[in-house]
């Protein structure tokens, strides 16, 4: 038995009979019992031999599955509050808004003044109390008066004219104040005879005033007189402004309703119909009725698609070319005008074209320069558009799109002075141009 080997068993590690172990003999590995060894037990391991050499690493194994979320941790202490920032500047103050506008004056609560009443009958005057003290006058005493002169006797009245004045004579002392007597006046007596004027005398020299009298005493209130007769009413004054109308009071409840009227007489029976119609038992809503034979009492229901048209009344579908034109096909019209859509204005700085709304634009005094755009909408092969300008009396350039192919003509590039212009135009589909065929200006 040949090659064979016991690899790195440990320096320990002994084998008997029984034991199984693995060698390689000619290349092939097998597993043999240890009694195969020189028919005896196997004798203590050599020493362990110098390692080889480390192999190449092997391919990364696949990631292995992401493990259980662990618990989360506590949430740790709230940090302490910064300190509060300084407070801003304050904003300056709005501009103050403009004033509202002042409310209407509401009509004045005064209402009209009522009739004045009746004055009442002055009563009858008591007699003056005593007059009090007077208070000292802020200006210096005034020396006394000297004692008045007895008054001088009248003179005789001598003939009308007047004559000097003759001097007054001295006041005399002012004596007590009497009672006041009774009001009422007594019955006036006849007047005399005027006597003639006398000559007045000469007026003597103004005497010294004398002293002041004590005034008397104030005697106590008379009763007061009967009202007297009321005084004529004072023309009435303008009338106030009218109050505004108050609230509509709530409506009141309705009466009872009254009793009906006894039933008319039944008015006479009206003549019997003679119509008897009979139609089918169903039809569709809006569906036309057709009288159905001769005898004018039954109808059926209309078959007709289309336009319908009535000969002498009879029904009948109309024939598309013959009795109307179709919105496409192809028919003759026969003494008919097609009036052309055209669209006027004055003046215009850019002149956009809409061949869906006009098949000739008009400017009938350009006062600015003039820009020609494309037209706008959905042309088709042979459409027809015409253009008519005319100045304002100073001429104006023109500028036309690159759509405007001019064909044997020139394209105006400015207007005649009051002269009209017209081009025509024709709309190529081949090249998606307006071909320009026509210009022409008024001599």
């Amino acid at each position: 038995m040949a090659d064979i080997s016991i690899l790195q068993l440990p320096p320990t590690s002994y084998v008997n009979a029984n034991d199984v172990t693995v060698v390689v003999q000619d290349g092939i590995t097998k597993k043999v019992s240890a009694n195969v060894f020189q028919g005896g037990i196997i004798g203590p391991i050599g020493p362990i031999g110098p390692a080889g050499p480390t192999g190449p690493a092997g391919p990364t194994g696949p990631t292995g599955p992401q493990g259980p979320q662990g618990t989360p941790g506590q949430q740790g202490p709230t940090g302490p509050a910064g300190a509060a920032g300084t407070a801003g500047a304050t904003g300056a103050t709005g501009a103050t808004g403009p004033t509202g506008p002042t409310g209407a004056t509401g009509p004045s609560g005064t209402g009209p003044t009522g009739p004045t009443g009746p004055t009442g009958a002055a009563g009858t005057a008591g007699p003056t109390g005593p007059t009090g003290a007077t208070g000292p006058s802020g200006t210096g005493p005034t020396g006394p008066t000297g004692p008045t002169g007895d008054i001088g006797p009248t003179g005789a009245t001598g003939p009308s004219g007047t004559g000097p004045t003759g001097p007054t004579g001295p006041t005399g002392d002012i004596g007590p104040t009497g009672a006041t007597g009774p009001s009422g006046t007594g019955p006036t007596g006849p007047t005399g005879p005027t006597g003639a004027a006398g000559t007045a005398g000469a007026t003597g020299p103004t005497g010294p005033t004398g002293a002041a009298g004590t005034a008397g005493a104030t005697g106590p209130t008379g009763p007061t007189g009967a009202t007297g007769p009321t005084g004529p009413t004072g023309a009435a004054g303008t009338a106030g402004a009218t109050g505004p109308t108050g609230p509509t009071g709530a409506a009141g409840t309705a009466g009872a309703t009254g009793p009906t009227g006894p039933t008319g007489p039944t008015g006479p029976t009206g003549p019997t119909g003679s119509g008897d119609v009979v139609g089918p038992a169903s039809s569709v809503d809006s569906e036309i009725a057709l009288f159905n034979g001769t005898t004018g009492k039954l109808i059926k229901r209309a078959t007709l698609t289309g336009l319908v048209k009535a000969t002498t009344g009879v029904a009948s579908a109309a024939t598309a070319g013959t009795d109307y034109v179709t919105p496409t096909g192809t028919e003759t019209l026969t003494n008919k005008r097609i009036n052309p859509r055209v669209v006027t204005a004055a003046s215009t700085a850019t002149l956009a074209p809409d061949i869906s709304a006009g098949d000739q634009y008009n400017l009938t005094a350009q006062a600015a320069a003039l820009t020609v755009s494309a037209p706008i909408g959905t042309p088709v092969d042979g459409n027809k558009l015409i253009f008519r300008i005319l100045d304002n009396g100073t001429a104006r350039a023109i500028t036309w799109n690159a759509t405007y192919t001019a064909i044997g003509v020139t394209l105006p590039t400015t207007t005649t002075v009051s002269k009209t212009t017209y081009v025509g135009c024709i709309y190529n589909a081949n090249n998606t141009r307006w071909d320009v065929i026509a210009v022409t200006t008024q001599a």
